[in-house]
């Protein structure tokens, strides 16, 4: 049977595995971990998750950096992919989060601050992830910068962002009251074009592919130029 994104994780024999609902904690106004157990909502929100997966097949990293975890609610997933699980968010609930992980199994090293200047060594990392994460960056160029230094020679960053799209938008307002403009302002339609500026693409995802109208989500594998 072909793969389907928008079927149930138990219908499938690798299923998402994610926090669950009761263990999330709600640290910023944007962080809407919640909406992935909404009727609809929530099919259409672990897509991300299953597009990022995709980009991540066939790895496992010494150790992999989540940015912008929020509540935490990938890592369960992320550890099927890394020995060991790292974390960057502004919020101030590192310790809350790493609590709620370790009660469910997850040991991860959580740090609060931000993507533009990280407190990691040199090509520490083999992995690193941000899901739906650099639409609220402002100085997307300097997080580039960032990811590049702490990414080992060879190493994957694995993203996936919105589309810049009034569907999708009037579609998010509809079901849950929240508009991605407000909270987006007008970063996304500058992510890919700097992301395929700053790296090499390695894989690229749509969903839904060839529908540039209608698009929710785009996915990439990418590395840092003179590494693929």
């Amino acid at each position: 049977m072909a793969f389907d994104p928008l079927r149930e994780p138990s219908e499938r024999c690798d299923s998402l595995q994610l926090l669950p609902e009761q263990a999330l904690l709600a640290t910023s106004a944007v962080d809407h971990a919640d909406w992935n157990y909404r009727p609809i909502l929530g099919r259409i929100q672990r897509l991300r998750f299953d597009l990022i997966r995709s980009m991540l097949r066939g790895t496992h990293a010494r150790r992999l950096l989540e940015i912008g975890y929020g509540s935490g609610i990938f890592f369960p997933e992320l550890a099927k992919y890394a020995d060991d699980l790292h974390g960057i968010d502004p919020h101030p609930f590192a310790g809350d989060i790493t609590r709620i992980l370790s009660q469910h199994g997850i040991r991860a090293k959580l740090v609060t601050g931000t993507a533009a200047r990280m407190p990691y060594a040199d090509s520490y990392f083999q992995t690193v992830v941000a899901v739906s994460a650099l639409e609220f960056v402002d100085d997307l160029a300097a997080v580039c910068r960032e990811v590049k230094r702490i990414l080992e020679p060879g190493g994957t960053f694995a993203i996936v962002t919105p589309a810049n799209s009034p569907i999708l938008d009037l579609g998010v307002r509809v079901m849950t009251g929240a508009s991605p403009r407000a909270d987006f302002q007008n970063r996304r339609q500058g992510i890919l074009p700097r992301l395929y500026q700053e790296f090499v693409v390695d894989r690229r995802a749509d969903y839904p592919p060839f529908a540039h109208g209608v698009r929710l989500y785009t996915a990439l594998r990418l590395c840092a130029p003179g590494t693929g």
